[in-house]
């Protein structure tokens, strides 16, 4: 995928976003907040530390037929970061089992091929 259209479909995106967000009840936008999860090394981490940020979320997959998207999500990682932009990239083996490897494959995978630092 080329960046120019990426950054497109995800300035629609986020268009799209605002546009439901006015019409969510503050509670239901906070609720996204309230999440936690994990990082890819297993450490804890609460979703409240990126309010106010603009995050893009995504499913990744290494075996995917976008895995080349890594590239173009590590250039926005990069041009838009120092403006409270971050890629908050979740791996998922529940579709075709296209990310079948261990938290440490991933990572060797994703910034040995694609550089990836978010």
């Amino acid at each position: 995928m080329k960046l120019p259209y990426l950054r497109l479909v995800t300035l629609l995106s986020f268009f799209l976003f605002l546009e439901m967000k006015s019409n969510l009840k503050a509670t239901e936008i906070d609720s996204f907040y309230k999440l936690k999860t994990q990082t890819l090394e297993g450490e804890p981490i609460n979703l409240s530390e990126f309010a106010g940020k603009v995050a893009l979320v995504v499913n990744v997959a290494s075996r995917c037929g976008f895995t080349g998207q890594y590239n173009d999500l590590q250039s926005l990682h990069e041009e838009f970061s120092p403006r409270g932009f971050t890629v908050l990239a979740f791996p998922s083996n529940e579709f075709g089992g296209q990310e079948p490897g261990t938290p440490e494959q991933i990572r060797e995978f994703c910034t040995t091929k694609f550089n990836v630092t978010f």
